[in-house]
This record gives C-alpha cells, structure tokens and sequence, in this order.
C-alpha cells in the first residue's frame, strides 16, 4: 500500500513495535504481582478490560467533539484522523501484552511487529502464517526466522493496513454525528476494533 496513510499506518507500527517492550514488560509484571494467584484466563481477562477501557474512551472522546455547535464535526474530523493511529497504538500494546502474558517472547523487533500485523490482518493473517511456515498461527510465527519474518512482515503489513482502514473507515463516519450520537458509536466502533 502507498500513500500518506499507509505511511502513517506502518509509522505506528513501527513505533509500537520498537518503543513497547520495556513498557509490556512493567505492564505484565504489574499484572502477575497483583493477580499472580488467578489463573491465567482470568489475568488475560483484566488485560481485556483494560484496553476495551482504553479504545472504547477513545472513541467516545472523539465521537464526542462533534457535539460542539459550529465546530464540533470539524473537530471530530481532525481527531477521528489522529484516532486511526492511537487505535494501532492500543491495539499494539494489547497484542503484545498479552503474547507476554503467555510466555510469549516479545524482546525481538520482527517479532513484535509480526505479532501486531497477524492480529490486525485477522483469518487473512492466520492464513499467511500457514501458507509460509506450514503451520496455522502462533506455532507458525514461531517456525519463521530472519528472512522469512521479513517476508511475512511485508505481507502480513499489506493485509493488516488494508484490514484496518476498512474497520476504521466505517467507524469515522460514525464518528462524526451529532447530539451525542458520534460519542455513542464512537464508542461501539472501538470496542469492536
């Protein structure tokens, strides 16, 4: 894909892929030091709800501007825009989070970024894995290696951008209502992301 927006979209990932690690790993220990004693669907349900918490007041807030009068749906627009990203963001942090939560290794660049992109791309990315490792899913990500990650990275980035400005795309429209209206679905529309 090219554009400004796939530049800006690979821009995020990229980001999150590089700049999480340090923070998954203080995130998850927080997690394990004050629920160790669950078991680990339920320490994966608190992460759930931590960042349905997080996409689902992004929405709001942005759905939300639109019920300034005069402005707020010019305003909605500007942020719906910078939303797209901050939604890539969340979605990051909880895909590597809970990988880590799993025992997953995390500490790997082409990794994480593996693990961000086969979440995003959905089925689509599932399929991928299979088609160059022989194997469905996670086991699939862990049988590839250097220039084969690269490969399923590029990919597996196509899918995924494509996968997310469709789902987002949608829900900037709803976004953008007014009378409280955007809020509401603003708010829908992440948590269904």
């Amino acid at each position: 894909p090219e554009g400004v927006l796939a530049r800006r979209f690979f821009a995020a990932v990229d980001k999150a892929a590089s700049l999480q690690g340090p923070a998954i790993s203080k995130y998850v220990t927080h997690i394990l030091d004050h629920h160790g004693d669950k078991p680990l669907a339920e320490q994966q349900r608190i992460v759930d709800r931590h960042f349905l918490a997080l996409a689902t007041g992004s929405g709001a807030g942005t759905g939300g501007l639109a019920f300034i009068p005069g402005v707020g749906t010019l305003l909605s627009i500007g942020a719906a825009d910078g939303e797209g990203l901050a939604v890539v963001e969340i979605f990051a942090l909880y895909t590597l989070a809970s990988a880590r939560l799993h025992g997953l290794d995390v500490e790997d660049t082409e990794v994480r970024r593996a693990l961000i992109l086969f979440t995003i791309a959905g089925s689509s990315g599932s399929d991928v894995v299979a088609a160059m490792a022989g194997q469905q899913g996670l086991s699939g990500l862990r049988a590839l290696t250097g220039r084969q990650m690269l490969s399923m990275n590029s990919r597996l980035g196509t899918l995924a951008f494509r996968q997310l400005r469709r789902r987002l795309t949608g829900a900037a429209f709803q976004k953008l209502l007014p009378l409280g209206v955007g809020a509401f679905l603003g708010a829908r529309a992440n948590r269904r992301i």
